[in-house]
């Protein structure tokens, strides 16, 4: 026990206890523990930094009583590019939402006008004060060209003249003869989303008087003269879409020119009697 203890510098605390403090070395110095032999001190003062050197050190830093000042004029900057750089990417798609809201806007506050005198006009008048309306909110050449295909395509620029306004007939004497019957109805868009290829859709719907909620949404492409709508989806179904597959078999029986003179027939008789002169 005593040459363990020895060696690692424990002893008995005291005669015969069973516990022994370490370090102790009964009075006598551990090698840890005895003087060294100090080196000789660096003759004359300690060195010290140039002036110079010193007054470059202390320009180049910032003391604790700067800092934050400094650090308010980091975090101002940086919120001030923030800031630039959110007005630049989101202020083009805010201003297209925006535009592309106030064209349905606009054809609704039409529509709602022209819905309300439907007891007292008749379908031509209606669709005179509509047709307007219309070709300014949709791009019908849009319309008509996906909704024909190949057969656009195809065809001379005559036919796709008489295919357009043929078609632009047809959309309005629809919208009169869907819009009949006015009892407090009224349009309330839901929501404005940015969408692929700069296209923007706006939700919307027919809140009717003591029966649900029609919705309908309209896909708007930026064209020309401002965004134009290029799609009705009304009740989850593209009108477009429907459109080219009632199309497909007159195109296929007499090509465009047949097209154009059944969408003539349709809308004469969506209006009960001839088209308005200019329509």
């Amino acid at each position: 026990m005593d040459d363990i203890a020895a060696r690692v510098n424990c002893f008995p605390v005291l005669p015969g206890a069973s516990t022994v403090r370490c370090g102790d070395t009964g009075g006598r110095l551990s090698p840890w523990k005895q003087k060294r032999p100090r080196l000789p001190r660096f003759p004359g003062p300690s060195p010290q930094p140039s002036p110079s050197r010193r007054s470059a050190t202390y320009r180049n830093a910032w003391t604790l009583e700067e800092f934050p000042t400094v650090l308010r004029c980091f975090k101002l900057i940086a919120a001030s590019l923030l800031g630039l750089a959110l007005l630049l990417t989101a202020q083009p798609g805010t201003a297209a939402t925006g535009a592309a809201e106030d064209v349905v806007a606009a054809f609704h506050e039409r529509l709602i006008e022209v819905w309300r005198q439907s007891d007292t006009l008749t379908p031509q008048q209606r669709y005179q004060r509509l047709e307007p309306a219309v070709r300014a909110a949709f791009d019908l050449e849009s319309m008509i060209r996906v909704a024909t295909g190949p057969a656009w395509a195809g065809a001379d620029e005559r036919q796709r003249a008489d295919l357009q306004e043929a078609f632009t007939r047809f959309t309005v004497a629809n919208y009169v003869d869907r819009f009949t019957g006015y009892s407090g109805q009224r349009f309330e868009t839901v929501a404005v989303k940015a969408g692929p290829r700069d296209l923007v859709t706006v939700e919307a719907r027919i809140v009717r008087p003591r029966h649900d909620s029609v919705p309908l949404s309209y896909v708007l492409s930026p064209g020309r003269n401002g965004p134009q709508v290029v799609d009705v989806i009304f009740k989850g179904v593209s009108e477009v879409a429907v459109r080219r597959s009632d199309y497909r078999s007159l195109l296929r029986q007499g090509g465009p020119a047949l097209l154009s003179r059944r969408l003539n027939e349709q809308a004469r008789t969506l209006l009960g009697g001839e088209i308005p002169a200019g329509g």
